[in-house]
C-alpha cells in the first residue's frame, strides 16, 4: 500500500496591537504548542480559523512544503504575539498555514515586521475569507518558499515545485498522497541531479531510481530525500527489510514529512509486521490527518491483525476523503469488496 509525500505549509500572519487580548481558540492554542503539544495546537488553530468573519484581515506570508519548514517560520515570527499555523490545501496538495489576529491600527506595522524578520517580500494582506478559501484549495493566497542554507545561516526562498510521486507495494494495491517537501532549493546542483531522480520516480522506474540516488548518499547524505528515495526504490524492487534501512533514516533527517512514516508502514506490511506498520500509520495520520492513503492502510493493517470494527472504521474514512476521485478507484473497489459493498 504506498502513497507520495506530505506537502508544502503556508505561512499567514495579522496584526495584534500590543496588549490586546488575543482570541480564546488563539491563545489555547498557544499554550499548547508552548508545552509540545503541537497536534492539539493545530488542532484548536483549525477551529478558530474556520470561524473567523469572513472580512477578517490577515497577512498572507509563505507556503512551505514540509512542516519543519513551516516550525521555523513561526519560531521566527515569535515576537508577533498572535502567529500560529492551520492546517489545509496549497495547490491541491496538504499545507500549513499561519496567521496572527488582526488589529487595523498595527496591521501595517506587523506586516513590515514579518517581511524583516523571515525575509519574505511576497508577503501582503487578505482576508479570511480568502484564507478559507486557499484552505478548501482553491486560489492560493501565498507563494511557496523553502529554507536556504547559505554559509551556516538559513534564509527563506521561492521554492521549486513539488514533485508528484506515485508508488507501487507489488500487492495489487497502490495509494496516492501528497508531494515531498520541496527538494533542491538549498542546493541548485543537487536539485539538478534530483529532477531525473523525480521522473524515474514517477514513472515507477525503481532501478534507476536507486542507480541515481546511490551516489547522492556520499554526496548528499544529510537530505532526507535521498534517503527516502532509496528506500521507495529498494521497496518497489520487493527488498522490505533493506528498504527500512534507509527510511528510518529519512525518518531522522525529518520526522516531520508523512510519507517517510507511511512508506515505514508499507515496508513493514510486506514483512508482515502489522502491529510496527499501524505505529508508523498513526504517527503519518497525526502528520496527514485528511489522506486517503493513511486511513486505507490503517484498515488494511487492521485487518491483517484481526480488528475488524476498527478497520471498517477506517477504511469507511478512507472512503469518505477518497469521494468519487478516479485516483483513488482501485482501492476503493478493494475497501469496497471486503465491506460487502
Amino acid at each position: 500500500m504506498t502513497s507520495e509525500a506530505p506537502a508544502p505549509a503556508a505561512v499567514v500572519v495579522t496584526a495584534v496591537k500590543d496588549g490586546a487580548a488575543l482570541p480564546e481558540w488563539l491563545s489555547a492554542g498557544k499554550e499548547l504548542w508552548a508545552s509540545g503539544k503541537p497536534d492539539q495546537a493545530l488542532a484548536a488553530w483549525d477551529k478558530g480559523v474556520a470561524g473567523l468573519p469572513s472580512q477578517q484581515r490577515l497577512i498572507a506570508v509563505a507556503a512551505f512544503y514540509d512542516r519543519p519548514s513551516a516550525d521555523k517560520a513561526l519560531s521566527r515570527l515569535d515576537e508577533i504575539p498572535g502567529a500560529f499555523l492551520t492546517r489545509g490545501l496549497y495547490r491541491g496538495h496538504d499545507a500549513f498555514y499561519a496567521a496572527v489576529h488582526a488589529e487595523p491600527e498595527s496591521r501595517q506595522a506587523v506586516l513590515s515586521r514579518v517581511r524583516e524578520l523571515t525575509g519574505i517580500r511576497s508577503a501582503a494582506v487578505t482576508t479570511a475569507g480568502r484564507l478559507n478559501q486557499s484552505l478548501n484549495g482553491e486560489a492560493p493566497v501565498v507563494q511557496a518558499a523553502a529554507i536556504k542554507q547559505s554559509g551556516g545561516r538559513e534564509s527563506f526562498v521561492k521554492a521549486a515545485a513539488a514533485p508528484a510521486t506515485a508508488t507501487g507495494n507489488g500487492s495489487g494495491a497502490t495509494s496516492a498522497g501528497h508531494p515531498p517537501a520541496a527538494a533542491g532549493t538549498e542546493d541548485y546542483r543537487f536539485d539538478g541531479r534530483a529532477e531525473p531522480i523525480r521522473a524515474a520516480f514517477r514513472a515507477g522506474q525503481w532501478r534507476e531510481v536507486e542507480e541515481r540516488s546511490r551516489p547522492l548518499l556520499l554526496e548528499a547524505g544529510g537530505r532526507w530525500e535521498v534517503w527516502w528515495w532509496m528506500g521507495r526504490a529498494v521497496l518497489g524492487q520487493g527488498r522490505a527489510a533493506e528498504a527500512d534501512n534507509y527510511l528510518s533514516r529519512a525518518a531522522e533527517l525529518n520526522p516531520g514529512v508523512a510519507d517517510v512514516w507511511l512508506s515505514r508502514a508499507i515496508a513493514s506490511q510486506e514483512r508482515g509486521d502489522h502491529g510496527r506498520a499501524v505505529v508508523y500509520l498513526e504517527q503519518a495520520r497525526s502528520l496527514a490527518p485528511s489522506s486517503p492513503e493513511v486511513w486505507f492502510n490503517l484498515g488494511y493493517s487492521r485487518q491483517a491483525l484481526g480488528n475488524k470494527s476498527l478497520a471498517e472504521e477506517e477504511w469507511g474514512r478512507f472512503l469518505q476523503l477518497a469521494g468519487d476521485s478516479s485516483r483513488y478507484a482501485s482501492l476503493r473497489r478493494y475497501v469496497e469488496q471486503r465491506l460487502g459493498r
